[in-house]
């Protein structure tokens, strides 16, 4: 597995998922795989901007008609639509699910979801990126100068 990349689905494009999307294209160690994205036009610009040909109008299309079921799903919805997508790739089996903040709607939601990603022994995290906090972009900007 250390050769190998992570295979990584995202559940949403808006301007987050994008950058989602971009972030995960930057590891070494993983690799987008697929999208889900209810919107047909934001979904199939952003695969072909990110060179994603598995493109899916939502989650639980997506794990239907995969053939291998990602290592990594991460969420970035609305807040309504989160627990449903995040319950669908745990029952998929994924190994890994993220999703942003908030990490739900309402708390009977995150429940549900830790519930379901216990049950399956999927991983789960909420948060961000921490991409505005002042000492990341002090660090990202050393990085891309070489200092």
């Amino acid at each position: 597995m250390a050769d190998e990349k992570l295979r990584v689905a995202i559940i949403g494009c808006g301007r987050m998922g994008q950058h989602y999307t971009e972030v995960y294209n930057t590891f070494e160690n993983t690799e987008v795989v697929a999208i889900a994205e209810y919107n047909d036009d934001r979904r199939n610009v952003v695969g072909e901007r990110f060179g994603v040909t598995a493109l899916f109008k939502d989650a639980e299309e997506m794990y239907q008609q995969m053939e291998e079921v990602p290592d990594l799903a991460v969420v970035v919805l609305p807040g309504k639509f989160i627990k449903d997508a995040v319950i669908a790739s745990a029952q998929a089996g994924v190994r890994g699910v993220s999703t942003d903040k908030p990490i739900g709607a309402k708390l009977s939601d995150v429940d549900e979801m830790i519930a379901a990603c216990e049950e399956s022994g999927t991983v789960f995290h909420g948060g961000n990126l921490q991409r505005s906090r002042a000492d990341v972009q002090a660090a990202a900007s050393c990085l891309r100068l070489g200092d």
